[in-house]
């Protein structure tokens, strides 16, 4: 692979110009989770299938999750892509030094990103800057326990929580809300609170924004009402996935 000095990491800038580069509209980066581990040269993922038969020859396979959590072989590595069967989503590749698990998170890489030598987070980056915004929200009415706001429990990768916007039009002075950010920080690990924070009475602006961070297991976001009258709270959630 050839050299490259990204000091200054820009992926929206780089994938410009690996667009020019690739002189191709298509994706340069696809990604998968591994649903069938063959061997250590044939794998499948029904995330990667329909693209229609070796479009992906001569493309790279590059391992970015050991879903064992442990960092083992083959995770990191690189290996070009001979073969691709589109119904199955089957691929054939040069053999890793290990077999591919079930649950290990791939990308199929165009040549072009392979030859500029990138790191796993500027890889993760390029992905970032592909994923789609979504939006969800609703009402949540207090009943004196811990409640679940909003929650992702397994994601099937990597994703990038943005942001939530809860509503404090309906508390009142008597009101005490206790809002908790847990996230899952290992496979099949419990949620771990991150932070804490505590809003009495009434509040001014009566909408508050709560940043969220990049995760893999999942996220949790709880709200608790500690004293007064139980209320409706409504909120919305901004991620990409």
């Amino acid at each position: 692979m050839s050299g490259a000095d990204y000091t200054e990491y820009d992926a929206g800038k780089f994938a410009t110009d690996v667009f020019i580069k690739g002189g191709s509209a298509n994706p340069f980066i696809f990604k998968g989770t591994v649903t069938t581990a063959t061997s250590n040269v044939i794998f499948a993922s029904t995330d990667l299938d329909g693209h229609g038969d070796d479009t992906f020859v001569d493309w790279y396979v590059f391992v970015f999750y050991d879903t064992a959590g442990t960092a083992a072989a083959p995770q990191g590595e690189w290996q070009p892509i001979s073969d691709y069967v589109s119904a199955t989503g089957t691929f054939t590749h040069t053999a890793f030094t290990a077999q591919l698990a079930v649950g290990d998170e791939v990308f199929i890489v165009q040549p072009t990103i392979f030859d500029q030598n990138l790191t796993m987070d500027q890889i993760f980056a390029l992905v970032s800057a592909q994923q789609v915004l979504t939006e969800t929200g609703g009402v949540v009415t207090t009943d004196g326990t811990e409640q679940d706001l909003f929650i992702i429990n397994a994601p099937a990768g990597v994703f990038q929580p943005e942001m939530i916007l809860l509503d404090f039009t309906n508390q009142t002075a008597t009101e005490i809300l206790v809002v908790r950010e847990y996230y899952r920080i290992a496979a099949g690990g419990g949620f771990i609170m991150a932070d804490e924070v505590t809003f009495t009475g009434v509040q001014d602006p009566l909408l508050k924004l709560i940043s969220l961070a990049p995760n893999r297991y999942g996220i949790r976001i709880t709200i608790e009402l500690t004293a007064g009258t139980n209320r409706a709270y409504a909120y919305e959630a901004v991620y990409k996935e």
